[in-house]
């Protein structure tokens, strides 16, 4: 053997040498999934028995479909490609994320890298069964609080049925109303669409698509819009908004509508890179100035809401009136 085939021979030793003492685990695999070579890493992971001959015998019946398929995909390409595959073993089952590319020197094998993914997979699997678990106590917690606000609703109007005196049964209603809308939001919110962002846009269309069903004549049912770009929140930003909104919209439909030939109420959201806003305009005839220095149960819950989304609120306008909403992201 001349110097040459000899170098060579100590490389190609010191390369396999390399291959077996490797922390990761590799292997050598032909189209088929046969094992052509394997290092103790790889030996050590996949089973302490003995490595069978072809690698798909250590998987189960649906990694075996996923291989067949990664082994397509490797032919078909020289990118490396990814699967995550469960492997059966004497340990019991195992996940491991299985890269595979074909060999660059011979097309005609391919190499195998695994890493195992068994831990990471049970931490997923704890997380997902937490998330069920929190999903469920959260729905029975908002079914228990939109019961309470529909008895409360009916309390309301139980004392309103028993009451002799109109006034107070015409502000006992304006309450009530308060707590039917809130349990629309509620239901909205927490039972239709996904609770933890919402897109504000949406929910002020359906609040004044019931509002408007609830004050105004058939006729009239076409004389609003919401309008602007969506903007996603809380869902405890949203609802706040939705009852500040519910609190105007309503004034606008029960003291500006009746005294109008053909009223109009626009919605527009919009944002800037701080702040979302929303005005809420109409041309109706009500007087602005006692509407802003009203003392009522009405302006004091909008002010207690406003602070509590930390915004500020305006009114201006020539004709009709025009609320501006602006609060922080």
């Amino acid at each position: 053997m001349d110097g040459k085939a000899e170098s060579q021979n100590k490389v190609l030793e010191e390369s396999q040498e390399l291959f077996n003492l490797a922390p990761v685990p590799y292997g050598v695999l032909n189209s088929q999934g046969f094992i052509i070579n394997a290092n103790k890493a790889l030996l050590r992971l996949l089973t302490p028995q003995g490595l069978p001959a072809n690698f798909r015998e250590l998987l189960d019946a649906a990694s075996n479909e996923i291989f067949k398929y990664l082994i397509q995909r490797v032919n078909k390409s020289s990118l490396i490609q990814s699967e995550e595959l469960k492997i059966n073993w004497s340990g019991g089952p195992q996940w491991v994320l299985a890269d595979l590319r074909r060999s660059e020197i011979n097309p005609d094998f391919l190499l195998l890298m695994l890493t195992d993914i068994s831990q990471r997979k049970a931490v997923d699997r704890h997380l997902r069964e937490a998330m069920r678990e929190k999903d469920l106590l959260l729905r029975e917690l908002n079914h228990r609080v939109k019961n309470n606000l529909q008895m409360i609703s009916s309390m309301i109007s139980l004392q309103i049925s028993q009451t002799m005196i109109p006034g107070t049964a015409q502000e006992l209603g304006r309450i009530r109303d308060r707590v039917v809308s809130l349990s629309y939001l509620f239901d909205l919110l927490y039972g239709t669409w996904h609770p933890s962002k919402v897109d504000l846009k949406d929910l002020l269309r359906e609040l004044v698509c019931y509002l408007a069903a609830s004050f105004l004549p058939d006729q009239w049912q076409d004389k609003w819009s919401v309008e602007g770009v969506p903007i996603i929140l809380e869902a405890s930003k949203v609802l706040t908004c939705g009852q500040i909104v519910h609190e105007l919209v309503t004034n606008v439909f029960k003291h500006s509508f009746p005294h109008l030939d053909e009223g109009y109420l626009k919605i527009v959201t919009s944002r800037s890179p701080t702040h979302w806003i929303v005005t809420i305009e109409d041309n109706g005839t009500f007087d602005r100035t006692l509407l802003e220095s009203s003392k009522g149960l009405g302006t004091l819950l909008v002010k207690i809401l406003i602070q509590q989304l930390d915004a500020r609120l305006t009114l201006s306008g020539d004709s009709g009136t025009l609320w501006t909403l602006t609060a922080p992201f």
